[in-house]
């Protein structure tokens, strides 16, 4: 639907255009229904039917047949349907034909033919025209038009200019209505410069069908700019009320002062003034559009400028949030390390992996947020912060693991993590895994796992078990985030822990860093290089 009550302001709606045409058929339904009564009329000589009051001029049977002609061509102008469509130019070339041959026996002043042979040899009413049965010029104009714009409008490459064409014949109609409604009203032609010859039905229907004409493709041409929310369709908008308007008015007020002021001169110099300022007016209408426009459009380059500043600043800190989290890893003698990560497709890595170390004691975190995007990618850089700080303490891995859940539960968020704390000379492990997929380790080509000692980080405990374990001389320990193990294909199946067990267990003899390497290919092989979450390996030897 359109939403009304700001007409600078239109909104675009699903069905909006679907009202539009149902609107352009009940329009040609009633341009038909008009034309068959008048039909009906003449053949049982109801003279109501035929020119609505005595005083008013009579609807000529062509005429009548050119609307039912024209309205069931309107009906069928926007279907998809071969045939329809086929009628549709059927029922047009009927109405261009009566108007047509009509037009030119008036232009070579042609006295009665056979082509007014409807008109009945016992008249209902009088005929208001020189040859009695033959429809007026305007009317013939008019119904030309309108056969013209349904052709048009039925090929959505001619829809402006049918619509265009549409207007046009609704302008000829509502001149004819307008000209009666102001008391132009007469039963035979006369010169006043305001109103057409024609009857008042025929103008009614002439107008109806022009707007049928319109609304028949409302999503494209004219109509679908003047719909349109764009500074296109709000100039034309204010153009159009202003263009249809004017004359409206001017001629009423003319008309109006000519039966209350005696003094005609007096009459005709108001009025000239009038148009001379109506003018005036119009010009002012684009141009106050216009000096809107431009400082929508000021205002517009002001909110770019300003989101492009930003959009460059939070570039800028995704950067460096970015370049901070691909963390980087030195391991003491004896040992080595390899950490390899891939943030969400388009995403700022919610992981967070640390190795800090020194000359007795080796420690591994990992840390998964939960989520991915510029805010997990923050709190996990501050998880990252806040370890470093508790390491240069001498914090104890159960110290460390309180403190980090006391965060994020401040934070309002959860996490998954690994932490492993290592004696240095002995390979002397303690562990905490906190709702994270099991560790591995590999021990003379063997795997195994360490199971979770408690929930997720970020949940209100008081304390968590801890682990116990040794990493010997040549074994490799390697711990991962769900994103790897969770990578999911295009068609659906997950990788899988099997499969990243499989693969730490194949490529450990080649060291850590053939073993990151291999588990995130694999994922990002998984998933056509599409991770959908944050993914992280780090693998640590003992030699």
């Amino acid at each position: 639907m359109l939403k009304v009550g700001d007409p600078d302001r239109p909104e675009r709606y699903t069905g909006f255009a679907s009202r539009l045409l149902v609107m352009a058929r009940v329009l040609a339904g009633f341009a038909v229904a008009t034309g068959a009564l008048v039909l009906v009329g003449y053949v049982l000589r109801i003279a109501w039917l035929i020119r609505l009051a005595p005083s008013l001029p009579p609807m000529y049977p062509n005429a009548a047949l050119a609307f039912i002609a024209a309205g069931g061509a309107v009906l069928f102008a926007s279907s998809g349907v071969r045939r329809r469509r086929v009628v549709s130019l059927a029922g047009a070339a009927v109405t261009g034909t009566i108007a047509g041959v009509s037009l030119a026996l008036h232009v070579g002043s042609v006295g009665p033919t056979w082509f007014e042979g409807l008109w009945p040899d016992d008249p209902v009413v009088a005929a208001t025209t020189p040859v009695a049965g033959r429809p007026a010029v305007e009317t013939c104009v008019g119904l030309l038009a309108l056969s013209a714009a349904i052709v048009l409008v039925g090929r959505r490459r001619g829809a402006r200019t049918g619509q265009a064409l549409g207007l046009a014949a609704m302008s000829i109609g509502a001149a004819a209505v307008f000209g009666y409604a102001i008391g132009v009203d007469r039963t035979v032609l006369g010169t006043s410069l305001v109103g057409v010859g024609m009857a008042l039905h025929t103008g009614v229907g002439i107008a109806v069908l022009g707007l049928a004409v319109l609304f028949a493709r409302p999503a494209t041409g004219i109509v679908g700019s003047l719909t349109s929310a764009g500074p296109g369709g709000r100039l034309g908008r204010r153009l159009v009320v202003a263009v249809v308007a004017a004359p409206l008015v001017l001629s009423a007020l003319a008309a109006w002062l000519v039966r209350v002021v005696p003094d005609e001169a007096l009459v005709q110099s108001f009025v000239t003034v009038l148009q001379v300022g109506a003018l005036g007016a119009l010009a002012m209408v684009p141009a106050t559009a216009i000096d809107e426009l431009d400082r929508v459009a000021a205002q517009a380059q002001r909110e770019a400028r300003q989101y492009e500043e930003t959009v460059r600043a939070r570039d800028e800190v995704r950067r460096t949030i970015g370049a901070e989290l691909l963390a980087t890893a030195t391991a003491p003698a004896g040992w080595d390390v390899a950490i390899r990560q891939e943030p969400a497709y388009g995403m700022l890595a919610g992981d967070a992996v640390e190795v800090l170390h020194d000359e007795h004691r080796l420690l591994v975190a990992l840390i998964d947020v939960a989520g991915h995007g510029t805010g997990p990618a923050l709190q996990a850089y501050r998880l990252r912060v806040e370890l470093g700080a508790l390491w240069s303490r001498a914090a104890s891995l159960e110290e460390i693991v309180v403190r980090l859940d006391r965060s994020l539960l401040a934070l309002g968020t959860i996490a998954t993590g690994v932490f492993v704390d290592i004696d240095v000379r002995t390979g002397a492990a303690r562990y905490v895994n906190a709702g994270h997929p099991a560790p591995a380790l590999v021990h003379d080509g063997r795997v195994t796992t360490w199971d979770r000692t408690g929930p997720l980080l970020g949940l209100e405990r008081d304390g968590r078990g801890i682990g116990e374990a040794e990493l010997q001389r040549g074994d490799v320990f390697v711990a991962f985030t769900d994103g790897l193990s969770e990578a999911r294909h295009l068609r659906g199946p997950q990788l899988g822990d099997d499969v990243i067990r499989r693969l730490i267990g194949q490529w450990a003899r080649e060291g850590p860093d053939a073993v990151a390497d291999a588990c995130l290919n694999a994922a990002k092989e998984h998933t056509g290089d599409r991770l959908a979450d944050d993914a992280l390996v780090v693998a640590l030897r003992r030699h």
